[in-house]
């Protein structure tokens, strides 16, 4: 007995591609405390998705999104994957 298997792909919500390039945007924040005269800082490196078609940038936050609202849409049963 043969399943069915459904596969979706995420895509582009401006033009439906499904292809997309990651891109880097790395940024210091500095910033003075109460007890010193001299400014901290953070690193930070943001993840950007980059549409090959269209060019619109999205986050990893809005593609874990997308994808959770594919499961819901088929009523996928998570057993514990915690992937997505």
């Amino acid at each position: 007995m043969a399943k069915d298997i459904i596969k979706e792909y995420f895509a582009c919500k401006s033009c439906g591609n499904m292809q997309f390039r990651k891109e880097y945007v790395f940024s210091i924040e500095f910033h003075s405390v109460n007890f010193s005269d001299d400014l901290i800082y953070g690193r930070e490196r943001e993840e950007i998705y980059v549409c090959n078609c269209c060019g619109a940038e999205m986050s990893y936050e809005q593609i874990r999104q997308g994808l959770r609202d594919t499961k819901a849409k088929h009523k996928y049963i998570d057993k514990g994957n915690n992937d997505v």
